[in-house]
């Protein structure tokens, strides 16, 4: 059974997070602000991922799409992030918010706070003070996509 390193990718107005895992490990979850201007801000981003694709021999990007609010520049990042996954023929994998926040508990949680509440019990090293709440939903992601992938691969 194969288990790809993921890259789950994480992406608002003014920053990117990207959670490594190895199977089910998460190995690295790193914050990068992203600048102002757009050209920048996609450029940034591309480099990011360019670098977390090489240093971890990345065989699978997820993403999640963003809502009706996010428009514009979110979409705009996270086709950076499609294009990258093309570029470099790395499948990638599509969740919603809503698909990710109601996989982590029953009765399901309604929103990205209570997401990050549990993520942090899953990986209290995200939680600390000095870290970004951006880091857990990067890992939240990514440990949901796992899963719905080891779940849906015949045995």
């Amino acid at each position: 059974m194969s288990h790809p390193t993921l890259a789950a990718v994480r992406v608002t107005r003014k920053a990117a997070s990207v959670a490594i895992f190895n199977r089910m490990h998460l190995e690295y979850a790193r914050l990068r602000h992203l600048p102002t201007q757009a050209a920048k801000a996609r450029e940034t981003l591309h480099a990011f991922l360019g670098w977390a694709t090489a240093q971890f021999n990345v065989e699978m990007i997820a993403v999640e799409k963003p809502d009706r609010t996010n428009a514009g520049r979110v979409e705009d990042l996270v086709r950076t992030v499609e294009e990258h996954a093309s570029g470099a023929a790395i499948p990638i994998w599509h969740a919603g918010k809503m698909q990710v926040i109601e996989s982590y508990a029953e009765p399901a949680p309604k929103t990205r706070t209570e997401l990050r509440e549990i993520a942090a019990r899953i990986w209290p090293m995200l939680a600390t003070k000095d870290s970004n709440p951006l880091d857990l939903e990067a890992a939240a992601l990514g440990l949901y996509v796992q899963v719905e992938k080891l779940l849906s691969t015949p045995q």
